[in-house]
């Protein structure tokens, strides 16, 4: 009880210091009062940051926090995106459960809010959390900008560059502490930009601003975010200095998708583990060949997949991962994707135009999880998916142009969770008695009649039809 009167009071007081910045922005013309209410509200923040800190169960949570901010403001975070961030910069899970738990805990102390676009079962069974985004108010970013700011120059984690219209480091839609801080921060990296070495780097950027470094050193950085709002860009020569590079996170805020020209740039980047592209005209691939996983949401894909020199096969010869979400000119899945033999999981998801798979899929043999929820055009499953021995967790909710399951599917001897929302006229194979470690089935009141049948032979499993809840928030 005591714990959560000190965060009350907490919140209390940090409010009070945001009604003074406020105050502050109301009164920037007048310097004089300028002074003391900026002096004020970094007194307050000193003092209140030390009791905010005594709610940190971690260090790892405070350093969470702190990296909200690399994402711009107004902007929902996408929490894949920040899975990847933290599975690589602090040893979390794979799977994200723990990201999840940071995540979870930085919303109940209101420092952050998580919104869900589009509930579906199966998102919360297979860690899928495409469709989770995190909300934190202007306010709390530059509070988290100010966290960061607290390390010597020399030392600092967390770079924010801000090159919108050539103006660097917070002089164009920013917010106070941002403002202030970044100019404070500008005037370091003018002074001394060999001694940075920041660990990430967040760079917003648009088509009139060139792609000059030359002020910052990164060959510390571990993870790469990129905000863009252009329609071409040309990653920096700089960024093959980057052997550390495990993380990169490109999210265009522009209306169309966004080209870049130079991709292959990338191939010389060995530590390069993870990849996010947001809304961008993916190019034909170089090599990188330690690329673990990769991960295309809204995204135009055609000349990638199908106009690439370069199969996807010899360019991520070690994919662990794939996930394609929304894009909407994916017709089908791109040639060699059936020669990735590391792949376990593959996430296809709202691809409404996909319509068939590779015939050869079944020699996918360490594939773990197939999801294919939302693909409506998509009407046949190929009979080679029987070969899929190590096939744990299948995803068909929505497909609703899938009129049967191939007799092959029986032979899944490992499946255990199954979703088939929306599937009610999917005719099922008789072979489905022979999935005896199939546990549960996930889908609606009228696909679930048509498992009743097979009940009595299949024990152990489980119907379950989970209530449907609508909202708008996907339109956020």
């Amino acid at each position: 009880m005591r714990s959560v009167t000190q965060l009350i009071a907490l919140t209390t007081t940090l409010h009070h210091v945001f009604n003074k910045i406020s105050q502050f922005v109301e009164n920037a013309r007048n310097n004089q009062t300028t002074r003391r209410l900026l002096n004020s509200i970094l007194k307050d923040l000193s003092r209140d940051i030390k009791q905010y800190n005594g709610h940190f169960n971690s260090l790892i949570i405070k350093e969470c926090f702190m990296d909200l901010a690399l994402f711009p403001e107004d902007h929902p975070i996408p929490v894949a995106a920040l899975i990847d961030m933290w599975t690589e910069s602090y040893e979390l899970d794979d799977n994200g459960i723990e990201a999840m738990e940071i995540i979870n805990k930085l919303g109940s102390m209101n420092l952050a809010h998580v919104l869900i676009a589009r509930k579906s079962a199966s998102d919360a069974d297979n860690y899928n959390y495409n469709n989770h985004f995190v909300v934190i108010h202007d306010l709390l970013r530059d509070l988290g900008i100010y966290q960061s700011t607290k390390e010597p120059i020399e030392l600092t984690k967390r770079l924010i560059i801000d090159m919108n219209e050539n103006k660097c480091l917070g002089e164009k839609q920013q917010g106070f502490m941002t403002g202030i801080l970044s100019k404070l921060l500008n005037s370091c990296v003018k002074q001394n930009p060999q001694q940075l070495a920041a660990r990430m780097l967040s760079v917003s950027t648009d088509e009139t601003c060139a792609s000059d470094w030359s002020q910052i050193q990164p060959a510390q950085v571990e993870v790469l975010i990129f905000n863009l709002h252009a329609k071409q860009y040309l990653f920096p020569d700089s960024m093959v200095k980057m052997r550390l590079l495990k993380v990169l996170i490109i999210t265009n805020n522009a209306t169309h998708p966004s080209e870049l020209n130079n991709f292959e740039l990338l191939d010389s980047l060995h530590n390069l583990k993870r990849i996010r592209l947001e809304r961008i005209s993916v190019p034909s691939f170089g090599t990188l060949k330690n690329l673990r996983k990769l991960s295309l949401y809204m995204c135009t894909t055609k000349m990638a997949f199908e106009k690439g020199s370069v199969l996807i096969s010899d360019a991520f010869p070690n994919l662990e991962e794939l996930n394609i979400d929304y894009c909407k000119d994916l017709v089908i899945l791109p040639t060699g994707i059936c020669d990735i033999k590391p792949l376990k999981k593959l996430s296809v998801t709202n691809c409404h135009k996909l319509f068939s798979l590779p015939q050869d899929i079944g020699i996918l043999e360490n594939l773990e999880l197939l999801r294919l929820s939302s693909c409506t055009d998509l009407e046949v499953i190929p009979n080679s998916i029987g070969k899929l021995s190590n096939l744990t967790v299948f995803d068909i909710s929505n497909c609703i142009s899938l009129s049967s399951l191939p007799e092959e599917f029986g032979n899944l001897c490992n499946l255990r969770n199954l979703y088939m929302a929306g599937c009610a006229s999917c005719e099922l194979p008789f072979s489905v008695v022979n999935l005896t470690n199939l546990k549960v089935i996930t889908c609606d009141e009228e696909t679930a009649a048509s498992w009743e049948a097979f009940q009595p032979m299949l024990p152990n499993m489980k119907i379950e039809v989970p209530h449907v809840d609508v909202n708008l928030n996907w339109l956020h």
